[in-house]
């Protein structure tokens, strides 16, 4: 169980440096048009050191960047991107249409992000959602997508998942009789399309790193833990090269 532990702070860890690493580059790399769908509670247009011009958009429902938003200016934090542009909206609508009103320009490269988003998005939403992201991308663009395949959907895989989480838990001293959702509840679990297979088959140069490699990379993997703790994501950088 302890493997467990130590999983779920890694990984947490090192998805977080793998964006905001992947934001950087594309800025060092001449982007400075950004979008992070779904970005929830995400602090990186307050706390990245973001090229001067760049703008961000952040997309998510109305009351969560609201919340957010007022949060922060409470606190007086202030955000570290030239231009920050909240889009409320749910990715169920027309979030495209939404993005460009606010000022969204499709005719420059953009760094797009989609982390943690993609279990929470029926499978022809998740087509969906790339063929939006594919349309509004101008030749140079990036893409960091948290990607959740080869296995991870397996329902015996799942299960284990989810009594670990439950024995973790327990052993918290959590009561058993409150209402705590479970993530899991709320996935489609069903096949849908490979991501990396899909980028590249509409010109994304993509390259890929495994949840095990990546905290391996990153510190936060010890050897000879148990493998079946990780989560079974891939992280894809893809380069628009049309």
């Amino acid at each position: 169980m302890l493997d467990r532990v130590r999983s779920i702070g890694g990984y947490a860890a090192s998805r977080t440096k793998w964006f905001d690493e992947f934001f950087i580059a594309a800025g060092a790399n001449g982007i400075e048009q950004a979008v992070i769908l779904a970005a929830g509670l995400d602090a990186r247009g307050w706390r990245l050191p973001w090229v001067d011009g760049t703008v961000l958009y952040e997309i998510d429902q109305p009351k969560v960047l609201e919340f957010k938003t007022q949060t922060l200016a409470r606190h007086d934090a202030k955000p570290s991107v030239s231009r920050y542009v909240a889009v409320p909206v749910d990715l169920r609508q027309d979030w495209p249409k939404a993005l460009r009103d606010a000022g969204f320009d499709a005719t420059e490269p953009t760094a797009w992000a989609a982390e943690g988003l993609l279990p929470y998005l029926p499978a022809e939403g998740q087509d969906l959602l790339f063929e939006r992201i594919n349309e509004l991308s101008a030749s140079g663009s990036r893409i960091g997508v948290e990607s959740f395949g080869g296995g991870f959907f397996d329902r015996d895989y799942l299960a284990s998942r989810r009594e670990q989480m439950r024995r973790l838990r327990e052993e918290a001293g959590e009561d058993p009789d409150a209402n705590v959702p479970d993530t899991q509840d709320l996935w489609y679990i069903e096949d849908r399309t490979d991501v990396a297979e899909w980028l590249t088959e509409h010109n994304w140069k993509v390259s890929a790193v495994e949840s095990v490699d990546l905290m391996t990379r990153y510190g936060r993997w010890t050897p000879g833990q148990d493998d079946a703790v990780a989560p079974r994501t891939v992280f894809l950088d893809g380069h628009l090269v049309c």
